[in-house]
């Protein structure tokens, strides 16, 4: 029911999907635990919400569907918080725990743009990155294949990224400020 009144009252044109936490210490069969969280234990949430917070749809996390239990979960949350934005071209952003090929490829099938952070043994990623040890930090590659482009970026550690509808222009890394420019006494 909440998540039909947030539909009705606001749809932003930017979102992003992941995970959030309702703190719950009671019992209950689909509580969870996860230590590494702020929120150590209560019910996990999938949300999409905009750049605001402003959550548009949610989902209580409940482990199965049905009697089964679920394969490719991450898909799977996508899928579902994603439907009523087929064909609107609406962007949306995850973590490397959401992202896969296949993903992208079905929200670029459906008229949804999408971009994330994508692991580094993710099934179909080209393997053909340079090592990272050799980089210098702010130096990328990438590579384009059917509509996607996939990048890896130097910075500290190596980061991954896959998105279905950005072009491969070169951003710099810092933009530096009038005040640095000034020749200063």
């Amino acid at each position: 029911m909440l998540s039909k009144t947030y539909l009705k009252s606001y749809r932003p044109t930017k979102m992003q999907i992941d995970e959030s936490m309702i703190r719950f210490k009671g019992r209950l069969s689909i509580k969870q635990y996860m230590p590494l969280k702020s929120i150590k234990q209560g019910y996990k949430v999938w949300i999409r919400a905009n750049s605001n917070g402003y959550i548009s749809q949610s989902e209580i996390y409940t482990a199965k569907v049905g009697q089964t239990t679920e394969n490719c979960l991450g898909s799977r949350v996508v899928k579902t918080l994603t439907t009523d934005l087929f064909g609107k071209f609406h962007e949306v952003y995850f973590d490397n725990y959401f992202t896969s090929l296949r993903m992208m490829h079905y929200l670029r099938t459906n008229g949804v743009y999408a971009c994330g952070t994508v692991r580094k043994h993710r099934v179909g990623l080209p393997s053909d990155f340079e090592n990272e040890k050799t980089m210098s930090r702010g130096e990328f590659q990438f590579r384009c294949s059917e509509g996607l482009v996939s990048m890896f970026w130097k910075n500290r550690k190596g980061i991954y990224f896959l998105s279905n509808y950005h072009v491969t222009d070169v951003v710099s890394r810092k933009k530096q400020r009038w005040f640095k420019r000034r020749n200063m006494p």
